[in-house]
């Protein structure tokens, strides 16, 4: 396996074909990624998962999901910040490029996510189909992808004219309209967004915001622009180890992990307390976030 120096990055790319207004040619490309994957045929099982596992963040497989498939293509870049309605104080911020066709959304994250619970998102990307309610996630680490399914659905949505208090913004130079969303899923739950659309971009939802008992959840897209990105954006990416599970996944990022922390490297021989070397516990490409 090859090792490579640097955190890894996404970044997903695509160009129009020669003569042709309409998005061609996709690449989704892994910029300073850490090892060359098996065989793409070869189908990994293992144990249970050794750390948390992947989960889609809420733009992409939970109640936010839906108000993005309203139009025919989009990309932008997302920012998702959950505050403390207490204190304001972030407790979690996830940020990247979303692309979206239809019900398909593509989330490729960036570095520097904070919170402690993201081990879910860093250095996965997120590729999902919010009508069917399954996706998979995508292993930057071990050049892998594995199936995931969604534990709730969308079956019905409501939407109706603003709360009280809530005004048009300028979101990102847009002016945008104001409007309450509630959302109704599988086992048996609700809950109301409110959603500020660009009426210049055929509807896209700029800002959606919810707020719990304790929290205060705000979505913002930036950079908007409506395009059609390629189908082939949203399968597998070619030459990528295909998991069984996002559980054998990430097993194997953990023994690996592991494998390059207890491996010594070198004796040093000139140094007068005798002492050994070991890798420093960082797997080649991971994003630093991770661990």
């Amino acid at each position: 396996m090859k090792e490579q120096q640097g955190a890894a990055r996404w970044s997903v790319r695509w160009k129009p074909n020669a003569g042709a207004a309409a998005l061609g040619v996709m690449a989704l490309a892994l910029l300073g990624a850490g090892c060359a994957g098996p065989r793409p045929d070869d189908m990994r099982t293992a144990a249970g998962p050794a750390f948390g596992l992947p989960k889609p963040p809420e733009f992409v497989g939970g109640y936010f999901a839906v108000l993005l498939t309203n139009v025919d293509g989009f990309s932008a870049r997302v920012t998702l910040e959950t505050r403390s309605r207490a204190t304001a104080t972030a407790w979690r911020t996830v940020s990247g490029e979303l692309v979206g066709r239809g019900p398909h959304l593509l989330f490729a994250p960036a570095g520097g996510n904070s919170g402690k619970r993201d081990l879910g998102t860093a250095g996965n990307a997120f590729v999902w189909d919010v009508a069917a309610n399954h996706g998979f996630v995508i292993s930057d680490a071990l050049q892998g992808v594995a199936p995931m399914s969604g534990t709730r659905s969308v079956t019905n949505i409501v939407e109706q004219p603003a709360s009280a208090g809530l005004t048009p913004q300028n979101v990102d130079g847009h002016l945008c309209a104001p409007t309450d969303v509630t959302v109704q899923s599988s086992d048996g739950t609700s809950v109301t967004l409110h959603v500020w659309r660009a009426p210049d971009l055929n509807g896209l939802p700029l800002r959606v915001t919810r707020e719990t008992e304790i929290a205060s959840v705000v979505l913002n897209l930036t950079g908007a622009r409506l395009e059609t990105p390629p189908l082939k954006l949203f399968q597998p990416p070619d030459g990528f180890t295909k998991y069984t599970n996002a559980e054998a996944m990430m097993s194997e990022l953990a023994t690996r992990q592991q494998t390059i922390r207890t491996r010594p490297i070198k004796r040093q021989d000139n140094d007068d307390n005798d002492r050994f070397n070991f890798g420093n516990g960082q797997y080649p490409g991971q994003d630093p976030g991770l661990y």
